[in-house]
């Protein structure tokens, strides 16, 4: 999975993103623009890779429990994960697939970023290797 420049470049054109950036599924290579140093962009796109990783899991296993629960009706709603938001209390960081992105949720809310994030990576693979 390539990283997606240019959906950096518009997230950073977004009121209140003070960050946002990409990182190889290895979790190795990452590239980012906004407030942070290259250790912070380090060691947020190796923390995100493994969240996100975590989720996913967590989500394969949701989704095959509720077919398992619900035989006959095939796919019951949930999917597995394609992305997670944390809120602080000033900033939140939002992964969705190999692209992150932080932002103050006092000067925007999370469904701009969120809508561009899913709409930009809506074709990115689903397999973290």
């Amino acid at each position: 999975m390539t990283i997606n420049y240019s959906l950096i470049d518009e997230l950073m054109e977004l009121p209140g993103v003070m960050a946002a950036g990409g990182f190889t599924y290895r979790g190795d290579q990452n590239t980012y623009r906004g407030l942070m140093s290259d250790v912070e962009a380090d060691i947020l796109a190796k923390a995100a890779r493994a969240t996100l990783e975590a989720v996913r899991m967590q989500g394969d296993i949701l989704k095959m429990f509720t077919t398992v629960c619900s035989p006959g009706v095939g796919e019951c709603g949930l999917e597995g994960g394609k992305g997670l938001a944390v809120r602080g209390t000033e900033r939140t960081i939002c992964v969705v697939s190999n692209a992150f992105c932080i932002f103050d949720h006092h000067k925007t809310s999370l469904n701009p970023v969120l809508s561009l994030m899913l709409e930009r990576q809506a074709d990115a693979p689903d397999v973290l290797i």
